[in-house]
């Protein structure tokens, strides 16, 4: 059995990378059902942005099934680099 991890994506409308991975996230989430997505626009929640401590755009965290951080990617990034960091949060847990 696979462990179920949560990818949350910050983004905001004004960041040119977070359009382009937007479509990726998505693909990525349809393809692993052990995955949820939650999608999190700083202009619309920027407590949840500052509590997790996200400072520069796109930002992925990935939590694990007890909800404890164990991966962090910032920046313009792959859909490949996505997937091996999710490969990577389950082989570490």
């Amino acid at each position: 059995m696979t462990q179920q991890l949560t990818l949350i994506g910050f983004h905001a409308a004004w960041c040119g990378a977070c359009k382009l991975l937007a479509p990726v996230l998505t693909q990525i989430a349809e393809e692993d059902s052990d995955l949820t997505l939650r999608k999190v626009d700083v202009a619309a929640a920027p407590e949840m942005a500052e509590r997790m401590g996200v400072t520069a755009l796109p930002t992925l965290i990935v939590l694990n099934a007890r909800d404890e951080e164990c991966h962090r990617m910032s920046g313009a990034m792959t859909g490949s680099a996505v997937r091996a960091a999710l490969k990577t949060a389950r082989l570490a847990d």
